[in-house]
């Protein structure tokens, strides 16, 4: 699992149960490199899946493109308050068929694609699921994040039956998963 929203999240269920590692830090996705020597993150190392496409930095990507004269229907849609960007913007223009907002996206996917390529490598999941606010625009990410995980070699081969899809209990997920954990745990 992993959640998309404000930050990158992630849980790993192995038989049915949450695994949280041996000082309970499993899962933590968001800060799995994807840029070496990239952007700095709020945790203080560079180019962390989190800085390229948690809701902040995609809205950040828009922004500026915006500041160096694209033309785009996003403008219209925060009637040229670039600070009133948020990923439901983004999501509207996509559906839009705005290229900027596609490209924010396809830009996410590819972000996406090389942390999963990474957990796929590593775990060799059966299912991915992809949850958190940003998961409404999947179907925009989706495309590019499948190019990129398709492009290696071993991980062609074990992503060959993998399931990636979307939420479907959206933003209420984290709370339902929080409520089964503690009724698991009695």
């Amino acid at each position: 699992m992993i959640t998309l929203g404000t930050g990158v999240g992630g849980g790993i269920i192995i038989d049915g149960g949450l695994y949280a590692g041996s000082f309970d830090g499993a899962g933590e996705i968001g800060h799995t490199i994807v840029v070496k020597g990239g952007l700095t993150c709020a945790c203080g190392d560079k180019g962390c899946l989190e800085r390229y496409i948690g809701a902040g930095p995609l809205v950040e990507m828009a922004r500026e493109e915006i500041k160096k004269g694209r033309k785009t229907l996003i403008n219209n849609l925060v009637n040229g308050d670039t600070s009133a960007i948020t990923p439901k913007v983004l999501y509207n223009a996509a559906v839009k068929k705005d290229p900027l907002a596609l490209e924010v996206w396809s830009s996410a996917g590819e972000y996406l694609g090389t942390a999963l390529t990474n957990a796929i490598n590593l775990l060799n999941p059966a299912r991915i699921v992809v949850g958190g606010g940003i998961s409404q625009a999947f179907r925009f990410i989706a495309p590019s994040m499948w190019k990129t995980i398709r492009r290696g070699g071993v991980t062609r081969i074990l992503a060959k039956n993998l399931k990636i899809t979307a939420s479907k209990l959206g933003d209420d997920a984290g709370l339902l998963g929080s409520a089964m954990l503690v009724w698991h745990k009695k």
